[in-house]
C-alpha cells in the first residue's frame, strides 16, 4: 500500500489504494466481525420457521429479539428520589470525552407509537431523566414508619424549610438553617440523603462550579405534612394550608436526574430568595410562607385560579392578611399572558367572594418583584399599565428585587398612584415609594 506525502502539505496524506488492497481489507473485517458475533445467517425464503425469534414488549407488539451486548466492565452508581443507590451498567468513554446520544428515528406510522405508561402520582416526569416502573414502584411505598423523623432538631428544621419551598440550594440551607462552616451543610445533607429525606442534585452546567440543591423526596412529604398541620391548626394559616396541600403532594417528591438540567429551577431559586428575604424581615412578621409550584386547584367553582409563585400570611397590621408574590424573570413572560393568569384571576377570585370560601381571607395583596432585567424599572411601568387597564392595580405591587433584598423593610413599593419618575434604577430618583405597612394600610376593607 504506497503512501505519498505531498511536499507543499507536510500534513496532508494521499493514500492510494489498489483494488486488491480494499478486497483484502474487507475479507479481514468480515472475519473479525464473524469472531465477535458468529458467522453471517444467510437468508432464506419460503419458510416461516426461518424468521428470527420474536420477544412481547409491554406496549403490546413483539420486535425481532436482538443478540444481547456483551456485559460491560465498569459500573457507576445512580441516585433515586428516594435517596437509595442503585449500580448501572456504564462504557468507558472515549478519549476526548465527547459522548454524543444516539439520534431517534421518527415512528414510520402514529399507531406506532407506544401509549403513555401510567404515572404514580408521588412523581413529576416533567423533571430531567426517565422514571422507571420499579422507580415508581419504590416511591409509592416510600413512607416513614410511625413515629420516624429526621434524628436532630436542626435536621427536622431543615427538612420542613426544603419541604415549604420545594428546594434549597446549600448556600440558602446555611444561611437560613445551619450556622458555623458551610462544610456542615453537605455533611448533613448526606446523612439525610443516605436516610431516605432528601435528594441531592448536582447542578453541572453551572459555571464556576457545581453547586448543590436539596429535594423533599415522598417520604420527607409525608413526614412534614403532618407536623405542618400539626403547626397551622387552630390559626389564620389553617384553611389555606390544608386547601395547597392535595395539589402540591405530587410535585414535591421528584426524581432526581444525575444528569441534565431543570428547566425550573434557576426561577425556582429566585422566588426561595424572596421568600428568605421577607421571612426574616421582622417588619413582614409571616405566619406562613411557602412556594410551592401551582398551589391551588386549576379551577374552584368554575373560576381559574391565579397560581401564585409565593403564598404567605402576614400578622403585621391591623389583622392577619393573605399575601401572593410572583417573581417576574427577565421579563420572560409576555403582558397579555400576566393580565390574563395573574390580574384577571385574582380579581375575579377577590370579587366574587370565593376567596373567603377558598382561603378564608377577603383580601389579597399580590407583590410582584422583577429580577434580572435589562431595564427594571421600565418593566415595572409596562406591567403597571396592564394591571391598571384590567382594573386590579389596587390589588398589585411592584418592586426591583435588588431594592427589597437591600431594604426589605423600607419604601420600595410602587402601587396606585405612585410610578416610577423616570428610568432610573436608584430609589432615590423615584418619589413617594410605599412601604410594606403602608401597602397593608392602602388595602385596608372599609
Amino acid at each position: 500500500m504506497p503512501i505519498t506525502l505531498s511536499g507543499r502539505r507536510p500534513f496532508l496524506v494521499r493514500v492510494r489504494l489498489s483494488f486488491r488492497t480494499l478486497g483484502r481489507l474487507v475479507r479481514n473485517r468480515a472475519k473479525l466481525f464473524a469472531a465477535a458475533f458468529g458467522p453471517v445467517p444467510q437468508q432464506q425464503t419460503g419458510s416461516p420457521q426461518s424468521a428470527p425469534p420474536l420477544v412481547n414488549e409491554p406496549f403490546g407488539f413483539a420486535v425481532p429479539l436482538e443478540p444481547e451486548p456483551p456485559a460491560p466492565s465498569t459500573t457507576q452508581h445512580e441516585r433515586t428520589s428516594v435517596g437509595e443507590s442503585r449500580t448501572t451498567p456504564t462504557c468507558e468513554s472515549p478519549p476526548n470525552g465527547n459522548i454524543q446520544a444516539p439520534a431517534t428515528a421518527d415512528p414510520p406510522h402514529a399507531d406506532a407509537v407506544p401509549p403513555t405508561l401510567p404515572v404514580e402520582p408521588g412523581l413529576d416526569t416533567s423533571l430531567p431523566g426517565q422514571t422507571t416502573a420499579s422507580q415508581q414502584e419504590e416511591a409509592t411505598h416510600d413512607t416513614p414508619d410511625p413515629g420516624e423523623q429526621p434524628r436532630t432538631d436542626r435536621d427536622r428544621a431543615a427538612v420542613l424549610r426544603i419541604v415549604r419551598l420545594r428546594v434549597l440550594s446549600y448556600d440558602q440551607l446555611w444561611r437560613s438553617v445551619f450556622s458555623g462552616h458551610p462544610s456542615k451543610v453537605g455533611r448533613r445533607m448526606q446523612q439525610l440523603e443516605r436516610s431516605g429525606w432528601v435528594s441531592i442534585y448536582k447542578d453541572r452546567t453551572a459555571i464556576g462550579g457545581k453547586p448543590q440543591y436539596a429535594f423533599p423526596t415522598r417520604k420527607a412529604f409525608l413526614w412534614a405534612r403532618g407536623e405542618l398541620l400539626r403547626t397551622v391548626r387552630g390559626t389564620d394559616a389553617e384553611k389555606v394550608v390544608q386547601g395547597m396541600l392535595p395539589n402540591v403532594r405530587s410535585r414535591l417528591a421528584p426524581h432526581v436526574a444525575t444528569r441534565g438540567t431543570m428547566p425550573f429551577l434557576a426561577h425556582q431559586i429566585l422566588v426561595n430568595e424572596v421568600a428568605l428575604t421577607i421571612e426574616h424581615s421582622p417588619e413582614y412578621n409571616l405566619r406562613w410562607v411557602s412556594t410551592w409550584p401551582r398551589p391551588f386547584p386549576h379551577t374552584f367553582r368554575g373560576l381559574a385560579l391565579p397560581q401564585p409563585d409565593l403564598v404567605a400570611i402576614t400578622a403585621a397590621g391591623s389583622a392577619p392578611r393573605l399575601i401572593f408574590a410572583e417573581l417576574d424573570r427577565s421579563a420572560n413572560e409576555s403582558l397579555a399572558h400576566f393580565v390574563e393568569h395573574k390580574a384577571q384571576r385574582t380579581l375575579a377570585l377577590e370579587a366574587s367572594g370565593l376567596l373567603r370560601d377558598l382561603t378564608g381571607f377577603d383580601q389579597t395583596l399580590t407583590l410582584v418583584v422583577v429580577a434580572e432585567a435589562t431595564d427594571a424599572i421600565s418593566r415595572i411601568e409596562k406591567l403597571m399599565e396592564a394591571t391598571s387597564a384590567a382594573g386590579a392595580g389596587s390589588l398589585f405591587a411592584f418592586t426591583v428585587a435588588e431594592w427589597l433584598h437591600e431594604d426589605p423593610a423600607g419604601g420600595i413599593w410602587f402601587s396606585g398612584s405612585v410610578r416610577p419618575s423616570g428610568r432610573q434604577k436608584e430609589k432615590s430618583h423615584h418619589e413617594g415609594l410605599r412601604t410594606f405597612d403602608e401597602l397593608l394600610a392602602g388595602r385596608t376593607k372599609l
